[in-house]
């Protein structure tokens, strides 16, 4: 004897289920889930909800990746990833606009691009891979952007050099050559020159004589200039005698056994050791093809021109922002200032005439420089005891006395000390400061009446990133030139960001570069030519890789994870992002390594509310403070492990009150401060549908807040999952979507919508399997409309509704188009290229015979279908279905459960949202429109509508479905299949079924 029963399922935001929960009706989200839920999202509210189907926007084949860059709410772009390219477009309301015509050279690989972390910040993007060095994507306006490596100031570096190795810098003047005329205040970069005091022949070898040579063997020497030699210049490999002798072992010309001293000389051509600045000093133009050794001598460096200085030919001075050569002995006034030609150069190149602005660096070793350091940052600590201003504070003739100018970073002292029996009166002293050397303002100031008043001293703090300083004394008539004011820093060590440009492995020992320093300041001349040991290589680099991921954090920005630093985070200073110099100062930039007992690499870093979460291949950590209402200083840096699970190399989403990501075995977890264990839970948010994310490797994942906050996965099969997420009403489910057949999703980013606070959701598609690339979108207003159904007329669409995409939206790579005639059913599919030769849905209430939508197949041009007469423009595109099969319902009966059973669903009645077509099959594997059951929409207890919008609401339907007979066969298990495969809404929010149940118990077969 069988059993009727009634039994209502009016929730199915439990999500699609994994198979291995078949069997647990003990389960809490047991009676909410699904078997199969494909193509609906899931809502907060209960519901399953056909999703919008995709507007087709254009093609652009090439494009490998689409990420998101929100401008603001109203301004939005899709930035697409090519190989060694990328192509922009804004958007707005399903709309594409190319913004960059010509697209923005790179030189990512398709892998790179896979791997690019990035992070936003207004108008800036911050791109970074393992093997590139990190980007920037700037927009600068409308339509113009910019591509180009991040233009560091400080870059991130490593620990102090300790192998023993020396460097120099100094100017990049040209090689000394012998075709050219020098003139007087001209320079160049030229070997140090040694006179040949004597030459014999001893061994078969030529030995040459020069006092302190400092040579040794293997140096390559030119031998020029040699009275009686047949060759006027001599190149050959050495061998080292003595300090005072050298051996030429591969001459290229015989010298004289016996040499009168002073008529010829030597310089080194392979060691840089020797490379020095020169300047020619004699009234008389050196003749070409000849080095004059008398008319050149060693550039001298000095501090920032002053008044009342006594300068030698050959002196070098800063003036300006710009340097000078004097090319006289002079003392200096305020009429022979450096811009006067008679006694001064501006440095500039020989063969150009253009100012000299990078350096040579220079190494005691062939081995410092390598090609992989072009395009690196390295950070020097040259020093100089010159570092300093001290200026007598002037005679009775003048008024006012300003020192030369001092580039300090960090503390410096200012003090004064008065001559003996001097009374200063009404006398202005103060300390200025300037970024660039050129627009100074007061720092401190000091009115001195008396001199019982004492000796000023005062301690200040320059930016650790440097700033220029000078002391100004300003007083009526009294003379105070017996007293002094002096400004110098308190740490003559200097720090001085320097990129190196160019590398020769036939000049090992040199790289040329520009510095760093804030508004590309000059180096400091005092320190300029002085050799030092304490530099810094930069953190990245071809050698050491470049960092894998990027994130902002408590206004800093921060890299991680390099090849050879893989648990190690740099972090700008505050509000400086290009600075990462450390330091004292609270506003230091921070450098870090992972006290960890693995070396896992950091796989992505992400701010999240007061902590920075960082996930490694093994283990999550977080960096804070300890403190919740302090910023995060050097000092105070606190970093603590969380968890173990560890991390894949996607970036992480932020939703709501949580941060998701996914573990390298592909599970998603949800990272959530607890406040019962005051710390970081990560529970699985995979645990009760494995199969989603399991069933192919996810390529990307993105974040949608609106309508419903949903994060979306891409597969490397071409399909994409939906996890819905909402925390606060206690929804988390999965599900499941697929395209057409035989397309593929590449990958998928979400915009803000202009029209609607929904997001946009924007789908890179590959048509065909390869024959075209889609940029296609589901926009904002269409989203809301398409879960809706708001405010849509589909029975009585007008023509303008149809053209403008407010109606048949619910089929993939849809396009609004228009019959050739208003009699004929012909449609011009021309406008969509990848239409072609597929089988098309009509986005139409309207139905075949059978209750299927319908279709045609496109021709190259056009589609035909199967009406009479079609005058409005419409919409065609790709058919999707919907799927939902519920968990099996569970019923207690008076001898047992309902499990194992025969029973079969004679009746049903289903509750609906807005919605038109459904079917209702027996199983999926009998799914076919022509013998399935289709859903009344005409029979139903229709949901009250306000009578003052019943006249804009008709069309579609709201409300209970009356019951109607399915008549299914009897099975073992129930299986209900409800499906929608028309262009059409269809929103479930529950059934009620009628269900005939076997009176056996167990199995009854």
């Amino acid at each position: 004897m069988s059993s009727q029963i009634q039994t209502i399922k009016s929730i199915f935001n439990g999500g699609e289920m994994s198979p291995v929960m078949d069997g647990r009706t003990d389960a809490e989200k047991y009676a909410t889930g699904c078997r199969m839920l494909e193509n609906f999202m899931v809502r907060s509210y209960g519901g399953a909800f056909k999703r919008p189907g995709t507007r087709y926007g254009l093609t652009n084949n090439g494009i490998l990746r689409i990420i998101p860059f929100r401008r603001s709410t109203t301004i939005n772009y899709v930035i697409g990833f090519k190989v060694n390219s990328i192509v922009i477009y804004s958007y707005s309301s399903g709309v594409f606009t190319l913004e960059t015509p010509t697209p923005l050279t790179t030189d990512y690989t398709a892998d790179e691009i896979s791997a690019l972390h990035f992070v936003q910040l207004n108008d800036v993007m911050f791109l970074t891979c393992s093997t590139k060095h990190p980007k920037r994507l700037t927009r600068t306006s409308s339509g113009t952007w910019m591509f180009e490596n991040v233009p560091f100031q400080f870059a991130p570096v490593l620990d102090a050099t300790s192998n023993g190795d020396t460097l120099r810098i100094q100017y990049n003047a040209d090689d000394w050559s012998s075709s050219l005329v020098y003139n007087f205040g001209d320079i160049v970069t030229l070997p140090i020159i040694k006179t040949v005091t004597g030459a014999v022949i001893a061994s078969s070898k030529i030995r040459i004589t020069s006092v302190d040579h400092g040579l040794t063997t293997g140096n390559t020497v030119t031998v020029y200039g040699v009275g009686g030699a047949t060759n006027a210049n001599i190149t050959s490999v050495i061998t080292k005698i003595t300090d005072d002798v050298f051996q030429l072992d591969s001459s290229g010309a015989t010298l004289p056994s016996t040499y009168v001293a002073g008529t010829g000389a030597w310089y080194v051509t392979t060691n840089s050791t020797y490379l020095r600045t020169f300047v020619y000093n004699s009234a008389t133009a050196s003749t070409a093809g000849r080095l004059l050794n008398a008319s050149w001598t060693e550039a001298t460096y000095s501090s920032s021109w002053n008044i009342g200085v006594n300068y030698t030919i050959g002196t070098i001075v800063e003036y300006k922002g710009s340097n000078y050569v004097s090319t006289s002995t002079h003392q200096s006034s305020v009429d022979n200032e450096p811009t006067v030609a008679a006694l001064w150069y501006l440095v500039a190149y020989k063969s150009t005439g253009l100012q000299i602005t990078d350096y040579r660096l220079i190494s005691s070793s062939s081995t410092v420089f390598s090609a992989n350091e072009i395009g690196a940052n390295w950070l020097l600590s040259p020093s100089s005891i010159k570092r300093s201003a001290s200026e007598d504070m002037g005679s009775a003739t003048l008024t006012k006395v300003v020192s030369s100018s001092v580039f300090i970073q960090n503390e410096f002292i200012f003090r004064t000390s008065w001559g003996s029996g001097l009374a200063p009166t009404s006398t202005v002293v103060r300390v200025e400061e300037s970024l660039d050397q050129i627009n100074y303002t007061s720092l401190r100031e000091w009115y001195v009446n008396h001199a019982q008043e004492g000796t000023i001293v005062y301690t200040g703090k320059a930016p650790n990133t440097g700033g220029w300083y000078r002391a100004v004394t300003i007083r009526p008539t009294a003379s105070l030139n017996t007293s002094k004011m002096t400004l110098e820093p308190i740490d003559g060590i200097l720090s001085v960001p320097f990129l190196l440009n160019s590398y020769s492995s036939s000049n090992p020992w040199q790289s040329i570069g520009v510095p760093k320093l804030a508004v590309n300041s000059l180096i400091p001349n005092e320190v300029l030519g002085s050799e030092f040991a304490i530099y810094q290589k930069c953190a990245f680099s071809a050698d050491r890789g470049y960092p894998r991921t990027v994130a902002f954090h408590d206004q800093r920005l921060f890299f991680a994870s390099t090849t050879t630093e893989p648990t190690r985070i740099w972090g700008s200073q505050t509000d400086d992002f290009y600075t990462f110099l450390i330091g004292t100062f609270d506003t230091s930039g921070i450098d870090v390594t992972l006290a960890a007992t693995q070396t896992n690499e950091i796989q992505w870093i992400a701010s999240f509310k007061r902590t920075m979460v960082i996930g490694t291949s093994g283990e999550e950590w977080t960096m804070d403070t300890g403190d919740t209402d302090s910023a995060l200083t050097p000092s105070n840096v606190r970093l603590r492990r969380w968890s173990r699970y560890g991390s894949s190399n996607h970036q992480p989403v932020l939703s709501g009150d949580s941060l998701l990501w996914l573990t390298r075995d592909d599970r998603l977890r949800e990272f959530a401060y607890v406040f019962e264990k005051d710390g970081y839970s990560a529970p699985d948010m995979t645990l009760l549908a494995e199969h989603i994310p399991s069933r192919s490797p996810i390529e990307y994942i993105t974040y949608s807040q609106s309508p419903d906050p949903i994060v979306w996965l891409v597969h490397t099969d071409g399909s994409w999952s939906g996890f819905t997420y909402d925390r606060e009403n206690s929804v988390t489910a999965w599900h499941s979507h697929r395209t057409f057949t035989g397309d593929k999703i590449l990958s998928l980013c979400t915009l803000y919508s202009a029209s609607t606070a929904a997001d946009s959701l924007i789908l890179l598609t590959d048509r065909k399997a390869g024959s075209n690339i889609n940029l296609e979108s589901i926009d904002g207003s269409v989203m809301i409309a398409a879960v809706t159904s708001a405010d849509i007329n589909y029975a009585t669409a007008s023509p303008t509704q149809h053209a403008t995409g407010k109606a048949g939206f619910f089929c993939d790579c849809y396009s609004i188009l228009t019959p050739t005639g208003t009699t004929t059913s012909i449609f011009n599919v021309s406008g969509n290229v990848n239409l072609t030769s597929r089988s098309l849905v009509l986005g139409t209430t309207s139905v075949g015979s059978s209750g299927e939508p319908i279709e045609a197949t496109a021709g190259a041009t056009n589609a035909t279908f199967a009406l009479s007469s079609v005058a409005a423009p419409m919409n065609v595109g790709l058919p999707y279905t919907a799927y939902i099969i519920p968990n099996r319902i569970e019923v207690q009966l008076r001898d047992g459960t309902a499990q194992m059973r025969k029973w079969r669903v004679a009746r049903a009645a289903f509750r609906l949202f807005r919605s038109f077509y459904g079917q209702v099959w027996n199983r999926l594997a009998d799914a076919n429109y022509t013998y399935s059951t289709r859903i009344n929409t005409t029979n139903i207890d229709a949901f009250p509508i306000s009578p003052s919008l019943s006249a804009t609401t008709t069309g579609y339907v709201t409300g209970q479905t009356l019951p109607d007979a399915v008549n299914h066969d009897w099975n073992n298990c129930l299986d209900i299949v409800i499906a929608s495969r028309h262009p059409l809404p269809f929103n479930l929010t529950g059934m009620i079924l009628d269900v005939e149940i076997d009176g056996t118990s167990g199995a009854g077969l």
